[in-house]
């Protein structure tokens, strides 16, 4: 049995809680036969088409020349030497914040798989994960390099529980009532059974054996010779044993004769010792021996009080064996639970330990020449260590005093009754252990057989209170990634799930593997693999400092090169390869037409501190009542037609701001006054209301549009504000097939803050906010998709008749999809559909 007693043994209990040396999880490889992968990767392109939703765009070459074919729903990659492989949208959105294949983790080298919710793909260095969210993560491709397993209970949760019991005891229960209910239909009560009689206990059995005698004396026979001869010896003498010649021998050496001597003896039988003040020697002089390196467990100096001991030969070793009357002086020194426990709790122990011990009187095991051995093989006995024991006491002796209370002794205080546990009849096998999980066990679940009835599993939250003190409530135990991969035979484990049993062990253990492979183990196995405490196993979690699906994937940590202020964007973006991730500083840009290549994100801190800002700062001359605002960018000279040209040339299309905040435009001259401004097309003027000062500074949009993207590029974390873009253009332009634009804010622009022309595009978290024409514009784009967003306030006029200005249009055959966003305040309209375009609402 598992007992209390490995408690106090600190050898056991530091062999069992080792640590584990961990383990470098390898990376998984999947490999294709060279030969195969033109013809494979031909056969799989031909029904990609069908299987992704159409190609809807054209194809590009990765780092390595590698070829990619984007599609509806994903982009396949390939090559003469990689193995066609689809990277799904959702996917490659994650793949593209780590920088795709110019990133830290590679090129994909398997299948996507579903993961619980989650979908999962292997790349070259690491499984890109990605949640239901859209939200993305990474972990190492040979999984956790270990787990944390937690568990309640110690032992094998038959019968008893002992820190149940104290649970118990606290609350106020007997002893009685607490035998009765983990031994469900039995009775604890007075027998006469082996009231006087003595049992066998095995003390050592090992190639040498040392005793020592203190107090007073003790005395030596020859059970195979003169039984009535016998050597004393005094207190303090040391008796050494031996095999010589297949024989026991011993040398006896007391420091009170003198001269001080060692007699050697050979023995013709067993050697009985005994030993003053004991029921064999009875006297006033009182003794203790000594055995050195007894209990086979603690291999420590043992001190007994009561019995004798006597010696033999046993398997060619010296085998001592203690003799005592089974009903106290066996119990008194049984160290199954620690002496300053509540009394009832202690009583429960004595009766449970007594009834085990009964039902091995029946004959002398050969093994050991005894009934019982001193240790957890059968129960734990160390003498007067244990009733000598007053640790924790208010007061010396309180085990031996709940010892006799479950004894009844006659005039000569010899034993005539004590307390038992029964089923029937019969004496029951009162099993136990230090504690469970919340529920003991059947006997069954554990060594096979039937079950007796009253050893059947019950509820047991007592082990799991805190009144309990029970430092194995709950614990923590390692599993190793190595250790796990041999154990379910998977080329790597990321995760274990437990399943449990009535009684609350674990019945069995399924781990995945990072490719979604399952393979599962008996709960025996699992716990077997660690040397678990107990059955009790709840979850197996990645250790806390491994690498986990815990943490999202943020592209600001990819960055490729990061754009100071001031500093042009364009030729960051023209040094940095397709797929890269060109991050901006915080501050203010003032680009025209940046445009990203292929698959590139262009990402800034936030919206309002990385801002591309379309403006100049320009000055104002008083002309009669009025301010004329002066500016390069102003052409001196009309012309015939008000067109804009390429460039910053285009004061049709040129919005005032005063200390950044755009004024309002008027549609006459005799109307302007502070806070607006008109513009004077056929002369080309733009006159405002208010002289300008140190606290009140004009600035003018001049420059044409901001940025552009291509296919698979991405935008996201800036705000654009201030460009002169003209009717029916973007200051942002999502040109590209499946370009992104996130966390953009687009406001305060001239024309359209976010034209889309490019299918497959994705809108998420953008603000488009008072922009002359309109908020966000879609042309024959297919699957557009627009989230979580924000359109208001634009469309504040200024166009001529026919032309849109509103908040979100859809024209020439374009499909949106819109979700979760706020659409009001827009000009003359908030959604507008036309030339066959639809727009639609989604979850």
């Amino acid at each position: 049995m598992k007992l209390i007693s490995a408690l106090l043994g600190t050898a056991l209990l530091a062999s069992l809680l080792g640590p584990v040396a961990p383990a470098t999880a390898a990376p998984i490889q999947v490999v294709a036969a060279a030969p195969s992968i033109a013809s494979a990767n031909k056969a799989y392109l031909a029904k990609a088409a069908a299987k992704l939703g159409g190609a809807d765009a054209g194809t590009g070459k990765l780092r390595d020349a590698s070829s990619w074919r984007a599609y509806r729903d994903g982009v396949v990659v390939y090559s003469t030497k990689r193995k066609a492989v689809t990277v799904y949208k959702a996917m490659a959105n994650v793949w593209a914040d780590t920088g795709w294949e110019t990133g830290k983790y590679g090129y994909p080298k398997a299948e996507q798989y579903a993961y619980g919710k989650d979908k999962r793909q292997v790349f070259d260095k690491a499984i890109l994960g990605v949640r239901p969210d859209g939200t993305g993560y990474a972990i190492a491709n040979g999984g956790p390099a270990s787990f944390t397993i937690n568990g309640a209970g110690w032992g094998h949760g038959v019968g008893m529980s002992q820190y149940g019991a104290r649970a118990m005891a606290v609350e106020g229960w007997s002893a009685q009532r607490i035998l009765e209910y983990y031994y469900s239909g039995s009775k604890a009560d007075w027998s006469t059974r082996y009231a006087n009689s003595d049992i066998r206990v095995q003390l050592l059995k090992a190639d040498t054996a040392r005793l020592r005698v203190a107090g007073s004396a003790m005395q030596l026979r020859d059970l195979g010779g003169d039984y009535k001869k016998t050597t004393v010896a005094g207190r303090g003498s040391i008796l050494d044993l031996k095999l010589s010649g297949g024989k026991l021998s011993y040398t006896l050496k007391d420091p009170n004769k003198k001269p001080v001597k060692a007699v050697t003896v050979t023995l013709k039988g067993k050697l009985e010792i005994l030993w003053e003040g004991t029921r064999a020697w009875p006297s006033e002089n009182i003794s203790v021996l000594t055995v050195e390196k007894a209990n086979a467990e603690n291999r420590g100096a043992v001190t007994y009080k009561h019995g004798k001991i006597q010696v033999g030969v046993l398997d060619k070793q010296v085998n001592a064996v203690g003799v005592m009357r089974l009903n106290d002086e066996y119990l008194y020194g049984l160290a199954e639970m620690p002496s300053f426990w509540e009394p009832a709790a202690l009583q429960a122990q004595a009766i449970a330990g007594r009834t085990y011990a009964m039902r091995n009187m029946g004959s002398v095991k050969a093994a050991c020449d005894c009934n019982v051995y001193d240790e957890v093989k059968s129960q734990k006995y160390t003498g007067w260590n244990h009733e000598n024991d007053a640790v924790g006491l208010t007061s010396a002796g309180a085990w031996k005093a709940a010892v006799d209370a479950t004894v009844q002794r006659n005039a000569a205080k010899g034993p005539v009754k004590s307390r038992v546990v029964t089923y029937g009849t019969a004496l029951a096998e009162t099993l136990y252990s230090s504690s469970t999980g919340g529920h003991t066990r059947d006997s069954s679940a554990v060594w096979g057989g039937p079950t007796p009835a009253y050893l059947r599993g019950v509820k047991d939250e007592w082990s799991t209170m805190v009144s309990s003190k029970n430092p194995y409530r709950s614990w923590t135990d390692s599993l190793t990634q190595k250790d796990a991969r041999k154990l379910f035979k998977l080329p790597s484990v990321a995760k274990i799930s437990i399943a449990s049993s009535t009684d609350k062990t674990i019945k069995t253990a399924t781990a995945t593997s990072m490719d979604g492979k399952k393979a599962t183990v008996s709960g025996r196995d699992f716990r077997t693999s660690f040397n678990g405490l107990s059955p009790w196993i709840f979850t197996a979690k990645p250790a806390s400092g491994t690498t986990t699906a815990n943490s999202t994937i943020n592209p600001a940590k990819y960055c490729s090169t990061t754009v100071k202020s001031g500093a042009s964007i364009q030729k960051a973006i023209n040094a940095k390869p397709e797929g890269a991730v060109i991050c901006l500083g915080t501050g203010t840009f003032k680009p025209t037409g940046v445009k990203l290549k292929s698959r590139q994100t262009l990402l800034g801190v936030g919206s309002t501190k990385s801002v591309l800002d379309g403006r100049i700062e320009v000055k104002a001359k008083k002309a009669a009542k009025i301010y004329k605002i002066s500016s390069k960018y102003i052409p001196a000279k009309a012309k015939k037609s008000a067109a804009c040209k390429p460039g910053a040339q285009c004061n049709t299309a040129q919005l005032l701001f005063a200390n950044g905040s755009p004024l309002k435009r008027v549609t006459a001259k005799s109307k302007v006054k502070a806070g607006t401004y008109w513009v004077d097309h056929k002369n080309r003027a733009l006159y405002t209301g208010k002289a300008p000062s140190k606290k009140n500074k004009y600035s003018l949009a001049v420059r044409s549009k901001a940025l552009s993207t291509s296919t698979f590029s991405r935008v996201g974390r800036i705000g654009v504000v201030g460009y002169a873009n003209a009717t029916n253009t973007g200051a942002v332009v999502l040109k590209g097939a499946h370009s992104q634009a996130f966390s953009l804010r687009s406001a305060d622009n001239h024309g359209i803050g976010i034209q889309v022309t490019g299918r497959g595009t994705e809108l998420k978290t953008v603000n488009a906010y008072r922009n002359g024409q309109a908020g966000i514009t879609v042309s024959t784009a297919k699957n557009v998709k627009i989230t979580k967003s924000s359109i208001t306030a634009n469309g504040w006029g200024g166009f001529k008749p026919g032309t849109y200005s509103g908040g979100l249009a859809a024209a020439k055959k374009a499909a949106v999809k819109v979700s979760g966003t706020k659409i009001s305040k827009n000009g003359t309209g908030n959604i507008r559909r036309s030339s066959g375009a639809s727009m639609k609402r989604y979850k």
